[in-house]
Formats: C-alpha cells, sequence, structure tokens
C-alpha cells in the first residue's frame, strides 16, 4: 500500500513538473513579428502594347529545358493591342523566360476561379511582384502560366 502511494505520488510531481517545464518554455519563446506581404501587379509593356482580353495570344508549343532552367513559349498574338477591336495584325510570338524557378499551367477557367483574380482585369500578360519574387502570369484562350524566373526575352515576327 505505501508503495502504490509512494507511486502514485512520483506520477504526480512528474506530471506537474513537466507542465511547469512547458509553461516555462512557453514563456520564453520570443513573440514573432510577421512582415506585411507587399505584392505589385503590372501589365508587361511590349513593343506592341499591352495585351487585353483571352484572345490576345493563341500560343501553340511549350518546351522546358530543364539543364538551362529555360522555359519557351511560342504561338500568335493579335497586334492589336485595343480590346474595342476584334482583330488586329497577327504576329507569331516567341516567349523565353530565363533562370526559372518554378512555373505551372493551369486551364484558364480553373486559373481564374481559383487563381488571382485582380490579375486579369490588368492585362493577359502580367508580372507579379512579391516580396521580392517575380511572377510572370500569362493568360491565354486555354490556359493561364504562372512562371518565377528572373527574366524573359520576347520577339515577334510579322504574319504576312
Amino acid at each position: 500500500m505505501i508503495t502504490e502511494s509512494i507511486n502514485l505520488w512520483l506520477v504526480i510531481a512528474f506530471a506537474i513538473g513537466l507542465g511547469g517545464y512547458y509553461v516555462f518554455l512557453a514563456l520564453q519563446e520570443k513573440p514573432q513579428i510577421k512582415e506585411k506581404r507587399k505584392i505589385t501587379i503590372a501589365p508587361i509593356k511590349t513593343e506592341l502594347g499591352e495585351f487585353h482580353g483571352r484572345t490576345a495570344f493563341f500560343l501553340h508549343d511549350e518546351e522546358y529545358d530543364s539543364s538551362k532552367n529555360k522555359l519557351c513559349i511560342t504561338g500568335e498574338v493579335d497586334g492589336n493591342p485595343d480590346p474595342e477591336e476584334l482583330y488586329g495584325e497577327l504576329f507569331t510570338c516567341e516567349i523565353e523566360f530565363k533562370d526559372v524557378s518554378k512555373w505551372s499551367k493551369v486551364r484558364i477557367d480553373d486559373w481564374r476561379w481559383y487563381g488571382n483574380p485582380k490579375c486579369h482585369e490588368i492585362s493577359s500578360f502580367n508580372i507579379v511582384i512579391e516580396n521580392g519574387v517575380q511572377t510572370y502570369i500569362l493568360e491565354t484562350y486555354d490556359w493561364a502560366y504562372e512562371v518565377q524566373c528572373e527574366s524573359y526575352d520576347i520577339k515577334f515576327v510579322k504574319i504576312t
């Protein structure tokens, strides 16, 4: 009987000691200050102007070279940046994203529903800078591309 009482008191003392230790640790933690997220969204201005509307880009192919961290997207663009006019001159387009850290493509309707809803109100080709990280967003008729990279090149050739 005495042994059982001693064991019970030891268990109680251990539980109190363990609880006190966790309280001690909680008091020692320093509060963390959360930084505010700074997000900038801006349209990409090209030699043909800004692109607006779902039909501004008609993309044909994408190719990712993992050894060079390069994503190349090719297709055609409507050379008329005015969204009120239906058609402009067509240009072939090649966009090469360099030093890509990550990229994804999502069906455009899903992206507009789940993605960043403010982007498509600005233009069809945007840069989003969040805490110093550059993400380029390209909307096409079928797909939305999100590409985190250091830079890009874009080339246009008029279709005759």
